[in-house]
């Protein structure tokens, strides 16, 4: 059986089997004409991304035609959700890029709304239009150099896009960290649910279901914000995403370094001598980790107990003594629990619990 990969996932996902074709499809989406070609269609097991196979890539894919201009109610809907964008996500101020910006249709909302964006589009005609109009366009692709940016949009383009991982990639590398962005794609939950397969086309690459978008945006470094079918068009998915801070690994070190000292100040402090309940990697580590040495340990779980923990041998619960004052329980998510056991308990001892 022949199989073929994922564009999004890049996995082996799709049996050509399982696909269908479409015959006669219009060979130009955006241009009258009688030549014709057979459009081959598949989905992917693993992400359900649906694609196209067998189907030339046309010259100006990278292109962006839009006829929002056309629809006076559709531009009054967009106007309002991109008002509301801009308010959310504080953007005002923000310098902020459309790819793919076509004509010009919706950098004039965003101008309409006090707010100058930027451009860059790969169609010269196109291009020109838009420096004619007074807009700050760029005549490249996301494959250039373009700069950086504190937020972007996006619409209408991604589905164009053969290897959108790339693609994404690309753009990331160009946004700042926080950086608020607006995607706009055929719904293609709202197409199958509705089997309108009039919608297929040969420009349209890959249709997204949103857990593959999901996928697709988060595996790019993208954090996705809201996801939603637009109120007056639910044949367009939006998604508002975020780049999140490269990695907050190093935050765990400055906590690691904060509880280590938080910790010994803390047993410090605990009625003398004291025992820690709880024998498990939390007390393991903590120890391992400091110059604390309890007058006991002990722990319910009889495997453990007989054994050393840093040069303590562990004991059961029920050899407890009143040898010491104070237990300090380290049992993680279990402490309200076993702090509840102590008390039935009736020790004498006072009983605390080290945070979780």
């Amino acid at each position: 059986m022949e199989i073929y990969e994922c564009v999004v996932c890049e996995k082996y996902g799709i049996a050509k089997a399982n696909n269908i074709t479409i015959p006669k499809m219009p060979k130009s989406t955006f241009q009258i004409t009688e030549e014709t070609l057979d459009l081959e269609i598949g989905e992917c097991v693993y992400c359900g991304a649906v694609q196209l196979f067998n189907t030339p890539l046309s010259e100006d894919y990278l292109d962006v035609y839009r006829s929002i201009g056309i629809s006076k109610e559709l531009r009054q809907a967009k106007t309002e959700q991109l008002k509301i964008f801009l308010e959310k996500y504080h953007l005002q101020n923000k310098i902020m890029l459309e790819v793919g910006c076509g004509d010009g249709q919706i950098l004039e909302i965003f101008k309409s709304l006090g707010k100058d964006v930027y451009g860059i589009e790969t169609n010269t005609i196109q291009y020109n239009t838009c420096t004619n109009k007074g807009f700050h366009v760029e005549n490249q692709s996301v494959y250039s150099d373009f700069g950086m940016w504190e937020a972007f949009g996006c619409f209408h383009v991604l589905e164009h896009i053969p290897d959108p991982q790339e693609f994404l990639s690309i753009l990331n590398q160009h946004i700042y960290t926080n950086a608020i962005g607006i995607i706009e794609i055929p719904n293609y939950d709202y197409i199958e649910a509705n089997h309108i397969w009039l919608e297929f086309t040969k420009d349209h690459r890959v249709y997204y279901h949103k857990r593959t978008l999901e996928y697709l945006l988060t595996s790019c470094g993208f954090e996705i914000l809201e996801m939603e079918e637009n109120t007056y068009d639910r044949l367009v998915l939006t998604v508002m995403v975020r780049k999140p801070m490269i990695s907050q690994l190093i935050l765990m070190k400055d906590q690691f370094c904060k509880d280590i000292l938080e910790f010994e100040t803390f047993c410090n402090a605990l009625p003398q001598p004291f025992a820690i309940y709880g024998a498990g990697h939390y007390c393991q580590l903590m120890l391992n980790n400091t110059h604390v040495k309890p007058n006991h340990i002990f722990d319910s779980n009889k495997d453990k107990c007989g054994k050393p923990l840093s040069g303590i041998i562990v004991e059961h619960k029920t050899a407890m003594k009143e040898d010491f004052k104070s237990i300090l329980v380290m049992c993680g998510i279990y402490n309200s629990e076993v702090v509840t056991m102590l008390k039935q308990m009736n020790l004498k001892q006072e009983i605390i619990a080290w945070k979780n």
